[in-house]
């Protein structure tokens, strides 16, 4: 039909960052707050992405939405916050909200009040092609840090060394592992002895476990309580001992969550052991494990220790074999009599650039999902 379509022509795209982008639109003038030369993703370096009056817009709408001032939609929006449903932080005084993702999000912030029924559907959401996921999202969802320094050949830069990183960090938070305590108490699968693990959070995300989720519950029945320094890096230091992986957030510096588990219960080790061939997956870890075949004295030691179930001990020539579903945690190192196996650290070109924050580094992966086409679909 003539006469219908919008002029079509030239047109400017203008970023936050100053890059103006000339294409063809019925729109004249767009802005947008980022774009391929400021994105971290395809920068690789650490940026700012301004978001300066996203919220009060965010506000505004919501309140024009819900028929209420936009105070009455801060409250609605904290009472979200409170019963864990949004995540929400305070940056410069600004609140800032953000919708959760099933992990790390819904299935930690309800820890301890799940219904049987709902855990049961969510295992069967995650054996249906969640965990498939994880792993092939252009980075992975948590990443290994090495158990102890010690065990690594080389300097190991401040953002890798789990504690000395932790001294950078001004509040912490605690609770249970929630992949162990809800496959034990409502799955019934108890496939270890291991004593409850724990979950770390730290800044931001700490003061939203303490702030917000414990506002929303009773007092004597806190989810998170809050821990120093010194109490956060002994019970990491627990961990090591215990022989469990430490695992934190594909963020640069920021370690909002600390995890420390074993692929007996833990959901994020399971995904990897199950789809050790998705596109993240060598970013699972900076460090690969060496082994020095002339000092090894083939005592098994290091498959006993290995908390991914990794190696096993060859029928015939005694060595230990690792398979691909190894993150180099180091723990194999610790125990090693004869420090026959160290970490080393990748090739530069071999590590892709940290994200700035937890919640980008969701957005790298949902940017890697929509621009392969690799977004779930439940009808297939």
């Amino acid at each position: 039909k003539k006469g219908i379509h919008p002029e079509y022509g030239p047109a400017t795209g203008t970023c936050s960052c100053g890059n103006v982008i000339r294409t063809n639109s019925t729109v004249k003038d767009m802005h947008v707050n980022s774009c391929s030369a400021c994105h971290p993703y395809y920068t690789g370096k650490k940026t700012f992405v301004d978001t300066e009056g996203r919220i009060d817009a965010f506000k505004r709408r919501f309140a024009a939405k819900k028929g209420c001032t936009e105070e009455e939609a801060h409250e609605i929006l904290m009472d979200l916050a409170r019963r864990a449903n949004l995540y929400h932080e305070v940056r410069d005084g600004v609140d800032y909200y953000h919708t959760i993702p099933a992990a790390h999000g819904i299935y930690e912030f309800h820890g301890g009040e799940f219904e049987p029924g709902w855990v049961q559907g969510l295992y069967a959401t995650l054996g249906g092609g969640m965990l498939a996921q994880i792993y092939d999202a252009g980075v992975p969802f948590y990443r290994s840090v090495p158990c102890d320094t010690k065990v690594v050949h080389g300097e190991v830069p401040l953002e890798e060394d789990i504690f000395e990183s932790l001294k950078t960090h001004h509040r912490f938070a605690v609770c249970n592992c929630q992949c162990l305590e809800s496959s034990r108490e409502y799955m019934g699968i108890k496939n270890c002895e291991h004593n409850l693990p724990i979950c770390i959070q730290t800044d931001n995300m700490a003061a939203f476990y303490l702030d917000d989720i414990n506002a929303g519950l009773p007092e004597d029945k806190p989810y998170a309580r809050e821990i120093t320094y010194e109490e956060a890096r002994d019970l990491l230091k627990g961990s090591v001992k215990n022989g469990f992986v430490l695992q934190t957030t594909y963020a640069d510096k920021t370690n909002e969550v600390i995890c420390s588990c074993g692929v007996c219960h833990c959901g994020i080790l399971q995904a990897f052991k199950l789809f050790p061939e998705g596109g993240a997956a060598p970013q699972i870890s900076r460090y690969s494990l060496v082994h020095n075949p002339e000092t090894c004295i083939k005592c098994g030691a290091c498959a006993k220790r290995c908390p991914m179930q990794a190696i096993t001990m060859d029928s015939e020539t005694g060595y230990p074999v690792i398979d691909n579903t190894c993150v180099a945690c180091g723990q194999c190192a610790m125990v090693c009599p004869k420090e026959a196996r160290w970490l080393e650290r990748k090739p530069e070109d071999q590590i892709a650039p940290l994200a700035e924050s937890t919640w980008e580094s969701y957005n790298i992966m949902e940017a890697y999902r929509r621009r392969e086409q690799k977004l779930f679909d439940p009808a297939k």
